[in-house]
């Protein structure tokens, strides 16, 4: 990935920014742990609805869909692909930015490059025996990031020639992650970080007290890879 924009970054921060006011009644610092604050005024119920609309607001909309399924109290599979159509909009969305995204596109690369180094015309890659998951960063894509962040995949790949007799690969990609929020240590290392640091954990906390639930979520694409 290539070096980010300072207005990338104002963006990504105004973001957090905007989100991060819905948690904090005196502009000072927002969710410190596990504590509840005097300084809400607002149900966690609420607060998570807020951040749903704000999500919305701002252009996440993946980020808006899947805390909304938790807040639904979603427990089963959400599966994201162009042939579930009560979610074909959001899920042509999400398909659009990962493909988009230099960290999926350097991942297959790698595994194509792998593939065609050992003379081999079709392979299928599972992260999780390597250990490699596909983490998306906030300053590439802030929903991404905010939504997914980290998550395990398979390519499954042929490579085959078309009627000129041009080779591409054929690649089917499913996307494997946990929605859930797993609590972080707040480091004060910056200020941006400590905005998503405390947001995390806000909605950690969330999941405890049964305001929001876990899922799993699966995302489906084929695609043609030259």
């Amino acid at each position: 990935m290539g070096s980010i924009s300072d207005q990338t970054y104002k963006e990504v921060n105004r973001s957090i920014e905007s989100i991060a006011q819905l948690f904090d009644s005196d502009g000072g610092d927002i969710y410190q742990g596990l504590d509840e604050k005097a300084v809400y005024n607002l149900s966690p119920r609420m607060r998570s609805q807020l951040a749903v609309l704000s999500f919305k607001s701002l252009g996440l909309n993946l980020s808006a869909a899947l805390l909304s399924e938790s807040l639904s109290g979603r427990t089963t599979t959400l599966f994201l692909n162009e042939n579930n159509k009560k979610y074909k909009k959001i899920s042509k969305e999400v398909i659009k930015k990962i493909q988009n995204s230099d960290v999926y596109d350097r991942a297959l690369k790698n595994a194509i490059d792998h593939a065609e180094k050992n003379g081999k015309n079709n392979f299928v890659f599972n992260s999780r025996k390597s250990n490699e998951g596909i983490e998306f960063g906030f300053l590439s894509d802030i929903d991404l990031g905010f939504a997914l962040h980290k998550v395990d995949y398979v390519f499954s790949a042929l490579k085959v020639k078309n009627l000129y007799g041009k080779e591409h690969w054929d690649v089917n990609t499913i996307i494997h992650d946990e929605y859930d929020f797993a609590f972080q240590q707040l480091e004060n290392k910056s200020r941006f970080k400590d905005k998503l640091t405390r947001l995390n954990n806000m909605f950690f906390n969330d999941i405890n007290n049964g305001i929001l639930s876990e899922y799993e979520l699966i995302i489906e694409f084929s695609q043609s890879y030259r």
